[in-house]
This record gives structure tokens, sequence and C-alpha cells, in this order.
């Protein structure tokens, strides 16, 4: 079985999921993701 391929758009819409679901904080987010709390921000603001 072939590997998922994600895309940008993909990661944003999962990160943005994560976060309204209150399943992740945006420290989590910011970790998961490996990107910085002030993107996370502006992502899910």
């Amino acid at each position: 079985m072939p590997w998922k391929i994600m895309n940008t758009m993909d990661q944003k819409i999962r990160l943005i999921a994560g976060w309204r679901k209150q399943i992740f904080n945006i420290i989590d987010l910011s970790q998961k993701y490996e990107i910085s709390r002030s993107t996370v921000y502006k992502l899910t603001g």
C-alpha cells in the first residue's frame, strides 16, 4: 500500500479541525506540525 501524500492544504485543514474540536492546544499543534506558535495563531484566529 503506498504512502498517503499530504499537501499543505490538507495539513492546514487537519490543524484547524484539531483546534476547533479542542483535541489539541496551540503548543501541541505547533509541535505536531513543526511550525511556530504565531503561525498556529494566524491559522486558527
